[in-house]
């Protein structure tokens, strides 16, 4: 019966150390994940909309790990960016706003809400200025508020209906 229970309270003993490291390394990781941002003057605010656009931001803290598990695609959250675009309208030192579109994946419903936002951004008389590779229907529908769109010469332009 002794060894019975030394093994069983060696093998608490393990799972309690292993559960305090990765407590320790859980929290190290999300720690890590803070961003403080200095905004210099003359600065230009850089929207990229290369992820999914979902209602809030969704973002996987162990990306970087490159572990088999856990590998949900990050999102950027909508209410993210209007908040972005709301914040760089009343920043002295933000003087526009650079859109890098393609393939923009968002519901129109989404792009409304964000089209709104740079349309009120630009009643500040700051510029807007769009770049795309290629552009889908809803990007081109954001690019369209734009001071200026560009649209790499070999680039494609969706327009159906």
């Amino acid at each position: 019966m002794w060894p019975f229970i030394k093994y069983l309270l060696a093998t608490l003993i393990a799972l309690t150390i292993f559960v305090c490291i990765g407590i320790l390394v859980m929290v190290g990781v999300f720690s890590s994940t803070e961003d403080n941002t200095i905004i210099e003057q003359n600065s230009v605010l850089k929207l990229k909309f290369d992820k999914p656009i979902t209602e809030v931001t969704h973002s996987n803290p162990l990306e970087n790990l490159n572990l088999p598990i856990g590998s949900a695609t990050e999102s950027i959250g909508l209410v993210d960016v209007k908040k972005a675009i709301a914040a760089a309208k009343s920043d002295t030192k933000i003087k526009g706003i650079y859109l890098q579109l393609s393939a923009v994946k968002a519901g129109f419903a989404n792009l409304q809400e964000i089209r709104n936002a740079l349309v009120d951004f630009k009643k500040s008389g700051k510029f807007i200025y769009a770049y795309g590779e290629s552009f889908s229907e809803g990007a081109y529908y954001l690019a369209s508020v734009a001071h200026k769109i560009y649209l790499t010469p070999e680039g494609l332009l969706e327009f159906n209906g």
